[in-house]
């Protein structure tokens, strides 16, 4: 999802929580490329229900149990003569830290 000069913006993905000490590259599926009259340029773009992964690293320092997060995804929709623009979308989810599993 890397940025094109002139092209529409990227999907972007933002893992926040305050347990969380890095956040990773955005893994996607190998994207359609194909040409897009309104930009005059060959581009990268996803069709349908696409999965990408975000790795995490959790802190070491943190209390076993419940780890929430806010997932933050925003992307940008075009159809063949307008790019809507971007919107954000969030979902919030519960992880289970490792250690509390017996």
């Amino acid at each position: 999802m890397e940025e094109i000069e002139n092209g529409p913006i990227p999907t972007s993905i933002q893992i926040i929580s305050e347990k969380i000490e890095k956040q990773g590259f955005i893994i996607e599926p190998e994207p359609i490329v194909s040409y897009d009259e309104g930009f005059e340029m060959d581009i990268p773009h996803h069709e349908g229900r696409t999965i990408f992964n975000v790795p995490i690293k959790i802190k070491e320092n943190i209390e076993s149990g419940l780890i929430s997060l806010t997932a933050i995804a925003t992307y940008q929709s075009c159809n063949n003569t307008i790019c809507y623009p971007p919107i954000d979308q969030s979902v919030k989810f519960d992880l289970i830290d490792r250690k509390s599993v017996v």
